[in-house]
């Protein structure tokens, strides 16, 4: 399994970021608290380490000789530095770290999520630079490999466009002024003909003194223009959020057909339990049919109007979700009491498929949030736990408390899931190869919700790492000040 080492001296701190790099991205996060540590990670996981965050001034290594003994294993690396001048950048990027960052608060540990994942999607990801200058195309090149970026160059503009034929995963070209054989501009708007805006970023690179050039380069089609010479730092930026545009481009199309078919679903799903409501209202309009009958018809009515007001909520739920609305009601309460009245709930659901479900719980665990919003979080995981293991199995409901924060557990012993589709979860209109046991149905909202209420607790939640048998799924939050 791929691993990222985490080399800081604040042990509080290093719980923090670890556990959210590790939900976000799947992967097992190595910590280091000195030089020391970090050289024997360093022995210990090497092969395994794709990328380290690494604190500029460790108490055994105040100088930053923990990021020069990480770079020399040719890993790259993320800096984090708590003060920060224009010589100490300087220094930090001469060094060829990736990026860095200040400790400033929790948007700075939002930003270091981020970049761990945009350099760990770079390394699939292919660049073109276009020039008529060696040194520039080389040099250009050692940038784009420092953000782990696959890099190709072409001296001419017909050159560029071969290779762009001939590599499918070039999702942004770097185009010179002055290529000799293709015009910059003629070449740009050949590549448009071919490749739209928002699946593919050019970005013009000028060094004459002429604010015309950029114009033209814009209305050729290019996305974005550089004035050479420029810092690394700002073409690192430049380009990574040119690759996020097409990625939010690519995500946002899928999301749309994703949803399109789960609307079809939907109507799918709804059209039965009125179907059924429907047929069973018909026939009760009958004086011939016994009372046994009668109630057996009432029966139908009332479940399939569960599964339909079940099926709204989910839906109502993740439009407030995706429009920003949703809401919290935010009180003290006990989570160990709550889960004892969710596992109540569910005990029915359980016998029924002779599934016994445990509790490890602790007392007097007190949290800061929305009972019921985090009542639907838990029914959710219990229920999912429920439907997808087998008969004479257990679901195992856990609740514990570390450095200011509880933790709830869900284990179970049933289909489990796929390892390559562990990180769609948590997408709303997702859907993985998993099949409930008894056929009971699945929008592949309820986990979407989950995760988005868990968010606005300023939570995590996640699935530790996938095994051949059963999951557990686990959320944390702080506890009550």
């Amino acid at each position: 399994m791929e691993k990222i080492l985490l080399v800081e001296d604040s042990k509080s701190f290093s719980a923090v970021l670890s556990r959210t790099i590790a939900v976000e991205w799947n992967l097992e996060v190595v910590t280091a608290y000195s030089l020391k540590e970090t050289r024997q990670a360093l022995q210990q996981h090497r092969g395994t380490l794709v990328l380290a965050i690494i604190d500029l001034n460790l108490p055994d290594a105040p100088d930053g000789e923990a990021v020069d003994v990480v770079l020399a294993e040719g890993i790259p690396g993320i800096v984090f530095t708590a003060q920060l001048n224009d010589a100490l950048r300087d220094t930090i990027l001469r060094k060829g770290v990736a990026d860095y960052v200040l400790k400033q608060g929790a948007y700075n540990i939002a930003y270091v999520v981020n970049i761990v994942g945009r350099l760990l999607k770079n390394r699939q990801i292919y660049t073109l630079v276009v020039s008529g200058d060696e040194e520039k195309r080389n040099q250009i090149g050692r940038w784009l490999r420092v953000q782990n970026l696959q890099v190709l160059d072409a001296a001419t503009g017909s050159d560029g466009l071969a290779l762009l034929k001939r590599e499918p995963r070039i999702e942004v070209v770097i185009v010179d002024y002055g290529i000799e054989d293709i015009p910059s501009f003629p070449l740009i708007s050949r590549i448009r003909e071919s490749y739209s805006a928002e699946e593919l970023a050019i970005i013009g690179i000028s060094d004459v003194n002429d604010r015309n050039v950029g114009v033209h380069f814009v209305k050729s089609g290019a996305n974005d223009v550089l004035v050479y010479p420029f810092p690394p730092e700002e073409m690192h930026c430049r380009v990574n959020r040119s690759l996020e545009l097409i990625e939010h481009f690519y995500r946002l199309k899928e999301l749309n057909e994703q949803k399109n078919k789960l609307m079809g679903m939907a109507a799918h799903d709804i059209r039965g339990p009125v179907g059924n409501m429907s047929v069973a209202s018909r026939m009760l309009r009958s004086d011939k049919i016994s009372a046994e009958k009668r109630e057996e018809l009432f029966d139908i009515i009332n479940h399939a109007s569960e599964d339909l007001m079940r099926l709204l909520s989910e839906l109502l739920d993740v439009s407030a979700i995706e429009s920003g609305k949703l809401r919290l009601n935010k009180t003290d309460f006990d989570m160990g009491e709550l889960i004892e009245k969710r596992v109540r709930f569910y005990q029915t659901a359980a016998e029924q498929k002779d599934i016994v479900l445990n509790t490890a719980l602790i007392d007097q665990c007190e949290v800061h949030g929305d009972a019921g919003r985090l009542a639907q979080v838990i029914d959710n995981l219990i229920s999912n736990a429920i439907k997808y293991s087998g008969r004479d199995t257990a679901v195992t409901i856990s609740l514990a408390r570390e450095e200011g924060r509880v933790t709830v557990s869900i284990e179970d012993e049933g289909v489990g899931i796929p390892d390559v589709e562990a990180n769609k979860l948590f997408d709303a209109y997702s859907h993985i190869s998993s099949v409930p046991t008894a056929g009971e149905s699945s929008t592949g909202l309820g986990l979407a919700i989950c995760k988005s209420i868990i968010h606005e607790h300023q939570g995590v939640i996640g699935l530790k790492s996938p095994r051949a048998q059963g999951c557990h799924f686990f959320f944390s939050l702080s506890v009550a000040v």
